[in-house]
């Protein structure tokens, strides 16, 4: 009976993303959004080294899900951007069901264990560096400490759909300057590369 247990344990395993370790797919689609946030002139990105949790996720992909859900889906073309950058812009059907998808689906939280092997240098952080009551002196001490940054990125887990060739996933990025936003990324693998397909804003500031 112990054999077979441990044999049961040995072939779900293998098809699991246990302990919530990341993929090098995983770490490709992370890259892929933080290349359409930042400018080529970044020297380096910071990271929220624990990822965004199902309530944190929740409570911004709400109100996406029910406009999706009820047929209000124009609300939230109005907050889409396409590849190409046009806003307005109308998602497609079978997007759609993803998206409300992956807007109810639970993330479990993991943590960064390793670079994004891009060329700019990518730091994890702990814990978020600015404080509500020093806003402007702790952006000053961030870009004294990291100059040239293109921002500090928070991620949730993946999901991946039709056989691992989309990928959504929910993102914030924010700066000094009060230039930040929170949104939901649609993206597709063409060639082996992950390309955004849809960026839906869920809130700036």
């Amino acid at each position: 009976m112990l054999k077979l247990s441990t044999f049961l344990v040995l072939l779900i395993l293998p098809g699991l993303k246990s302990f919530g370790q990341l993929s090098v797919e995983d770490y490709q689609v992370y890259a892929s959004v933080v290349k359409t946030e930042i400018r080529d002139s970044a020297k380096s990105i910071a990271i929220m080294k624990t990822g965004i949790d199902s309530l944190e996720k929740s409570e911004v992909t709400n109100l996406t899900q029910k406009d999706l859900i009820s047929g209000r889906a124009y609300e939230t073309f109005g907050r889409t951007e396409n590849d190409k950058g046009e806003r307005p812009s109308t998602i497609d059907s079978i997007s759609i069901q993803f998206l409300i998808d992956y807007c109810k689906t639970n993330t479990d939280k993991f943590s960064f264990t390793a670079d994004f092997n891009q060329k700019y240098k990518t730091v994890f952080l702990e814990k978020f560096p600015i404080r509500p009551k020093s806003v402007q002196k702790d952006w000053n001490s961030f870009y004294k400490k990291y100059p040239g940054s293109g921002g500090i990125f928070a991620f949730s887990r993946i999901k991946y759909y039709s056989d691992d060739s989309i990928a959504i996933v929910y993102y914030w990025v924010k700066r000094a300057g009060l230039s930040g936003h929170g949104a939901l990324a649609v993206l597709t693998k063409n060639n082996n590369e992950w390309q955004m397909k849809y960026k839906t804003y869920l809130w700036w500031n």
